[in-house]
């Protein structure tokens, strides 16, 4: 069984204006994008207004699954109308006995309860942390594992803003060589970036998540999948951030981090994809 995640930036719009277009400008691409990716199921994060946008019937016709679902992520920030709007979205070939939303803290996550195999359950959470501070993801992190059902095979998938600690140099080395490369970046971005990098490095939600039974798939062969040259600031490809974490009672065979011509024109996050039994 194939299963992926991907972070599809500004839900496929041109930016995160309250003022948008009837459809994504990038639709297209991220039709592409889906069928080349090719999962039996995947949770799709970021997806900007797509509740407003899309019924679930939108959902499965474009991009030619058997269910769909979108939810907002409702964030306290509501300063922040990508955060505000933001969403998270899951589609599925499996059959699927309820989608369900779950607040972690200051966002919500979608749940998604699904029959497989010799009709066993199979319980995936789609989520999108939040991107400044890691206590609050620790907070995030601690809510969504208080809710997994130990009795039933579980997914985590999502873009998690974190990164595993035995990474964490790697990636502080390539953030500095990209600002050391830019000298003129905007000064007004430079707060950001510096609190984003200093958070990202604090790598405290992996190991709370592995803790508590969960499995990194990509651990064995970690591929960055942030980001992509379509990043508004042009940021390199230099952190982990996008996760699928399994419970120990499934078995991971492959992953794989999709690039190309197509995922870097597609989002700025490039896709990650898995194969369970």
């Amino acid at each position: 069984m194939k299963i992926a995640t991907y972070n599809i930036m500004s839900g496929g719009f041109g930016n995160y204006s309250s003022s948008i277009p009837k459809t994504p400008e990038r639709l297209p691409l991220l039709k592409q994008a889906l069928k080349t990716i090719g999962a039996d199921f995947l949770g799709l994060v970021d997806t900007f207004h797509w509740r407003s946008t899309f019924l679930p019937e939108d959902l499965q016709k474009i991009f030619d699954y058997r269910c769909a679902f979108c939810i907002d992520l409702e964030d306290l920030d509501k300063d922040h109308p990508d955060r505000r709007f933001g969403g998270v979205a899951f589609l599925t070939n499996l059959p699927v006995e309820k989608f369900s939303t779950v607040r972690l803290k200051t966002r919500n996550c979608l749940k998604t309860r699904m029959t497989w195999g010799d009709r066993a359950l199979l319980d995936v959470f789609t989520v999108y942390f939040t991107d400044l501070d890691e206590n609050t993801r620790l907070e995030q992190a601690r809510t969504l594992l208080s809710e997994v059902d130990q009795q039933v095979p579980t997914i985590l998938l999502g873009d998690f803003n974190t990164l595993p600690p035995q990474e964490v140099q790697q990636t502080k080395e390539r953030f500095e060589l990209f600002l050391h490369s830019n000298p003129t970046i905007d000064k007004n971005t430079l707060p950001y970036l510096s609190t984003y990098a200093k958070e990202l490095s604090r790598a405290e939600v992996v190991p709370l998540i592995l803790s508590a039974g969960f499995q990194d798939v990509a651990k064995k062969e970690p591929a960055p999948t942030a980001f992509t040259p379509s990043h508004p600031l042009k940021l390199p490809l230099f952190a982990r951030i996008d996760y699928i974490f399994c419970s120990s009672d499934l078995k991971v065979k492959t992953t794989e981090v999709l690039k190309g011509r197509l995922f870097d024109k597609t989002s700025d996050h490039y896709p990650l994809l898995a194969e369970i039994d």
